[in-house]
């Protein structure tokens, strides 16, 4: 099943097509949030704080910035990456919307 953001919530986007940031409320945001956890849950993409695979990658070297740390899994043509979130928002501002932030990568 194709995931794409806007199956989480709005995305606006710009003349040249990429999408806008910002301006979510906290409601929005939580919502959003929700659908967003729903959906890795039932696709088995959501690991809770005691998982062996956050432990796991614990022990890997990351990459990564103000917003997120980045781990990358494997090799080759079976290598795919893990974001996770490291600020408490999407982005790097806390008006930034789940489906926003994705889009945003997506557009990358």
């Amino acid at each position: 099943m194709e995931a794409r953001p806007e199956d989480i919530g709005a995305v606006a986007r710009g003349t040249d097509g990429a999408a806008e940031q910002g301006d979510a409320s906290r409601a929005e945001i939580r919502a959003q949030s929700a659908r967003l956890i729903e959906r890795a849950k039932a696709e088995g993409f959501f690991w809770g704080s005691d998982s062996p695979i956050l432990f796991a990658l614990q022990q890997q070297p990351s990459a990564g910035g103000a917003e997120h740390q980045i781990f990358a899994v494997g090799t080759g043509a079976d290598r795919f990456i893990i974001r996770g979130t490291d600020n408490g928002y999407f982005g790097p501002r806390s008006d930034i919307s789940p489906a926003q932030y994705l889009a945003r990568l997506d557009d990358f």
